[in-house]
């Protein structure tokens, strides 16, 4: 049985099946040994018989004990093994043998009833012994639970005063004043955030009436009101509202209440958790101003504008108004912050704010929209009251202004768009307007209605500036070449370089047609320096051919003269192109170069410590002053054409050449004279003593190679002064 049991896993078969194994392999046992027995016993040798007999009655009532735990065991054993004996016994004719028989009869009913009694035996012994072992297992798990109860109750108590620890740490430490307050509106508990915010001790506030306490006079209804609501309602409520603190000031407060309920679901209290917020309402209306006024002048700014256009629009449809919408801009502002300074830029804008505040009518709206961009709107039964706020409005700039003890005058151009004639929305009002204001600006008139030939101007404009974008990269720009001469040998002395652009579509495009839109868009920049490369080529492509290449003189605008880089620029681009400086020069007028003088003059010094030849262009145009002509490093004045066209009509023509000739020959410069165009002004200017000239009697302006053949043919003894 222990082989089979070793054998095999006793986990994975059911009790039953052992039990019954253990009785077959028992009554197996007590065949074999009960079988043995008999044959010895039918030998007749009575030593034999005595020996088995004994034998087998000491077995038998051996396995007594071995065998009585299962209650058939010992049957199923001591049967076989005693009965084939027994029948031996009796079949013998000794009447002592059946003696003997009967004894064996005994001694089985004996030892089987002794096996039963001792099973039964050991069955109360063994169902008492799994009683105490399930009564002490239960003990030892009651035990386990009621340490583990025990331990989770301990647990739950520590859990709850760390909670109650935190919850006090956090009221005491938060930044939110914690108020319980009793049914009747009184303090009970009061955290050190209360005492910040309100300025009052635990103390003292401890049992005061919230209304005596926080209220404001003004308030004391509205909030007497909201804890009656709260009490009715017995539900969380948030509310914000002026309080008061200690030393009576006032106090933006957002409340967050909650009621304390009792076990019988009655208000007994309330808990408040209270936030200061009055800088951050200040902030917020800080940044909401920001987002809708200008910072520097307070003014509207363009949302706040675009927002009260559009209420001003639709009162004008329901009234049947005009909507006027002035565009302003100041003239020159940017001379008064590159001479002055910024901070005077600043106090000029502050003074057309004030003026157009004080200007305007009440129901009038004016901002700012960006740098010297101001705007008005203006709700008018008639076209003409825009005149006349516009005319106070200029006065009003007008006036002397004293700036750093210097006395500066605003100017203005107002473009003037109408609702409905020039736009029903505000886009196009604006558009318009802005289209109106550039075309005074252009004219050098205070004001402009807008009419649609500026839409078609600008139209053009724009169609010019895009072309105008991609005339580099298409080759659409090329140079002509006009010469300059010495008035008495007829020597060339010079040539001026003169832009000039041929579209696919547009053919030759006008240079005062585009220059100024190049000018104002900035693309001058680019165009000015492909300029400064092509003239340097030209004259690297004429030396190479054998002519003596002239200097060339290169147009620069103000927006040029404006680039703090100029110099390096021209100094790159004629060591790039290996070209002297004395083959180059600049021209310039009077007008660009008083814009920014400061400045300007230190670039000039720049291009002159170069080695570029400096012209005054359009001259006698401008300022003409003599004290301005001494700050700059200046060669030579051209006389513009205007007075050279009028030499022969008028006398004032040429007394103002003479005078220019006066003043460079004062100065050491040479004068070139502009737009001849006939005999008689020649012979005048040479009688002048006029150094050089220019323009249509000479030459019109040339492509590259029919100038170098013109200088060949014409003025063969030309040369480079």
């Amino acid at each position: 049985l222990g082989l089979v049991y070793a054998r095999r896993d006793p986990g994975k078969l059911p009790t039953a099946y052992w039990r019954n194994i253990h009785l077959v392999l028992i009554f197996v046992s007590g065949v074999v040994w009960g079988s043995l027995a008999f044959l010895l016993f039918r030998d007749g040798n009575p030593s034999v018989q005595l020996v088995v007999a004994f034998a087998l009655v000491g077995m038998g009532a051996g396995a007594v004990s071995s065998l009585a735990a299962v209650g058939a065991a010992y049957p199923l054993y001591l049967l076989p093994e005693m009965l084939p004996v027994t029948v031996v016994l009796f079949d013998s004719p000794d009447s002592v043998h059946h003696a003997i028989g009967g004894m064996v009869i005994v001694f089985i009913i004996v030892m089987m009833g002794m096996a039963w009694k001792l099973h039964l035996t050991l069955a109360r012994s063994l169902r008492l012994q799994f009683s105490n072992e399930e009564l002490a297992s239960n003990l030892e798990s009651a035990s386990t639970r009621l340490e583990t109860e025990s331990h989770s109750r301990a647990m739950v108590e520590k859990v709850a005063r760390e909670s109650q620890q935190r919850l006090r740490l956090h009221l005491e430490q938060s930044p939110l004043a914690a108020i319980d307050w009793d049914a009747d509106f009184k303090v009970v508990a009061w955290n050190p955030a209360a005492e910040q915010i309100f300025g009052y001790s635990r103390m003292e506030a401890l049992g005061k009436h919230a209304l005596d306490l926080l209220a404001p006079p003004g308030e004391r209804d509205e909030m007497w009101l909201g804890w009656l609501d709260l009490l009715r309602r017995q539900g969380g409520m948030r509310w914000t509202g002026k309080n008061l603190t200690k030393d009576r000031k006032h106090l933006i407060c957002e409340w967050y209440n909650t009621p304390l309920l009792d076990m019988d679901g009655k208000v007994m209290g309330v808990s408040s958790l209270i936030q200061n917020v009055t800088e951050r309402l200040e902030a917020e209306r800080q940044i909401q101003r920001l987002a809708n006024f200008d910072v520097l002048t307070g003014l509207p700014n363009r949302n706040l504008f675009h927002d009260r256009f559009e209420h001003s629009l639709d009162r004008s449809r329901r009234r049947g108004l005009h909507l006027a919408l002035l565009f302003i801009d100041l003239n020159n502002f940017k001379i008064i912050n590159d001479t002055l300074g910024y901070d005077a830029g600043d106090q000029v804008l502050n003074h057309t704010a004030a003026t157009l505040r004080e200007v305007a009518r009440t129901e009038d709206t004016v901002a700012r929209l960006s740098g010297d961009e101001f705007v008005a709107l203006m709700e008018v039964e008639k076209p003409e009251q825009v005149e006349v706020v516009i005319s106070r409005l200029l006065s009003a700039l007008a006036k002397p202004l004293n700036i750093k003890g210097q006395e500066v005058s605003v100017t203005a151009s107002i473009g003037i768009a109408l609702y409905p004639d020039d736009g029903a929305d505000m886009q196009t009002l604006e558009q318009n307007a802005d289209t109106a204001m550039h075309r005074a600006k252009e004219q050098g008139e205070p004001f402009q209605f807008f009419h649609q030939e500026m839409a078609a101007r600008a139209h053009d404009r724009l169609a010019i500036e895009t072309n105008l974008r991609r005339a580099i990269e298409r080759n659409q720009l090329f140079l002509n070449f006009q010469p300059i001469v010495d008035l008495v040998s007829g020597q060339l002395v010079h040539a001026e370089a003169l832009l000039r652009w041929r579209h696919p579509q547009l053919g030759m495009v006008p240079p005062d047609r585009f220059i100024p839109v190049a000018e104002s868009s900035g693309l001058i920049v680019p165009i000015g320096e492909w300029v400064m490369r092509q003239a340097c080529r030209q004259v690297k492509t004429w030396q190479g051919r054998g002519f003596s290449a002239p200097r060339i003189a290169i147009n620069l605008s103000a927006r040029q003269l404006r680039q703090r880089d100029l110099a390096d620029l021209f100094g790159r681009i004629l060591e790039e192109e290996q070209v002297s400086p004395a083959c180059i020069g600049v021209e310039l007028t009077e007008s660009a170069l008083m814009q920014n003088a400061d400045e300007a003059a230190i670039i000039l010094e720049h291009l002159r410590k170069l080695g570029l030849e400096i012209a005054i262009d359009d001259f006698g145009t401008g300022y003409s002053s003599l004290s301005y002509l001494k700050r700059f490093p200046i060669d030579k004045l051209k006389v513009d054409r205007s007075f050279v066209k009028d030499l022969a009509a008028t006398g004032g023509s040429m007394a103002i050449v003479s005078a220019v000739l006066g003043v460079a020959k004062a100065l050491d410069m040479r004068v070139v004279a502009e737009g001849i165009e006939t005999e008689e002004q020649m012979a005048l200017l040479r009688s002048s003593g006029c150094d050089l000239g220019q323009g249509y009697l000479i030459s019109r302006p040339l492509m590259a190679e029919d100038f170098s053949a013109w200088a060949r043919d014409v003025a063969p003894a030309s040369a480079v002064h």
